[in-house]
């Protein structure tokens, strides 16, 4: 990782700051803000104090209600199974949020508090590589979408074939320009390609400045509505 730092008045000392979330560039964090008081007290109940509309996800909205966080699946409900799967897998090199209810659109979570987003330190970057080795350490038959039990639902023909489907319905144009330079490697080297995408394992598929937070010696791996199974370097990418 590289390692960008900042001047603290408080120490006098240059310090790692958070890495930057290249995603700002093209989505407003007011998109994430559409929520209203009864959505929450339908799932949860009533409840007193305020709420905190909180940033990272783009898919669904999260909101802090007290010690505990909703999450409201907006464009993909189904997805709620399998990241409930996930977060009750007994992880031990980082941290998720204890799942304490789930709905047909909802997952309710403890707020786990933490250090702040994830900087370009040494410490943070080891901490990423012990998740992801981790993460990375569930391999399956072939690439696909998963399911609420962890099962691939909808396989790919290839992880390489489906990756190259993906890159080219990019339309967006902050995005659309790089992923066909992407496209461009791939077909370049398309036998070594092929090959890398030939061992499936669990990607969390959306491992970015944005999910992860530093908490003590390990991180704390957020939103994970978009995992699947394919090649590892989709991760790392």
């Amino acid at each position: 990782m590289v390692r960008r730092h900042r001047w603290d008045p408080c120490y006098g000392w240059a310090v790692a700051a958070p890495l930057p979330n290249p995603e700002r560039r093209w989505t407003a964090r007011g998109e994430l803000q559409a929520v209203e008081r009864a959505e929450i007290v339908d799932r949860i109940g009533p409840f007193e104090g305020g709420l905190e509309v909180l940033g990272g996800g783009l898919a669904n909205t999260s909101v802090r209600v007290g010690e505990r966080v909703l999450r409201l699946f907006r464009r993909d409900p189904g997805a709620v199974g399998k990241e409930a799967w996930l977060l009750r897998r007994p992880w031990t090199h980082f941290r998720t949020p204890r799942l304490l209810e789930a709905g047909d659109d909802f997952l309710l979570l403890e707020y786990v508090p933490h250090d702040g987003p994830i900087t370009g330190s040494s410490a943070h970057g080891a901490a990423a590589g012990r998740a992801l080795a981790e993460i990375h350490a569930t391999r399956f038959a072939g690439a696909g979408f998963l399911g609420g039990d962890g099962a691939v639902t909808e396989g790919f023909v290839s992880g390489y074939d489906a990756l190259m489907t993906y890159l080219e319905v990019i339309d967006h144009p902050a995005c659309a320009e790089a992923a066909a330079g992407v496209r461009a490697r791939l077909r370049a080297d398309e036998d070594r390609m092929r090959a890398a995408c030939a061992d499936p394992r669990l990607l969390h598929g959306d491992f970015k400045a944005s999910n992860l937070f530093g908490c003590g010696d390990r991180l704390l791996v957020l939103d994970w509505e978009f995992a699947w199974a394919g090649p590892v370097w989709m991760d790392l990418a």
